[in-house]
């Protein structure tokens, strides 16, 4: 039972360990390209990757709905073969989920 503690909170450590490394990282590289896209504006609703779709897929494992399915099925298929993760949020991408609205009349519900 103590062994698997440990062991247990040695796998929580290096969790912990490789996300803080993993944030470091992304803000050390990152930081010239963010100051440079803060400055753009986003059309809300589009695709934060091509920027011309609707955004209408969810990205399993962050949960942001904000690419379009084309873009998530490549995003799934080189995370697969080269380890890319999602932009944004840095997360893996285990799964994509399109998801559609509702309308009645022309309105959204």
């Amino acid at each position: 039972m103590q062994q698997m503690l440990q062991l247990m909170f040695s796998m929580q450590m290096d969790m912990q360990r490789s996300l803080r490394q993993e944030a470091a990282s992304a803000i050390v590289n990152n930081t010239s390209t963010m100051i440079t896209t803060i400055n753009q504006p986003m059309n809300a609703g589009h695709c934060t990757i091509c920027l011309t779709a609707i955004a209408d897929t969810v990205l399993y494992r962050c949960g942001h709905l904000c690419v379009c399915y084309m873009c998530g099925l490549n995003l799934r298929e080189t995370r697969s073969t080269t380890g890319v993760k999602y932009p944004i949020c840095r997360a893996p991408v285990d799964d994509i989920l399109r998801v559609y609205q509702s309308s009645r009349n022309g309105e959204l519900i």
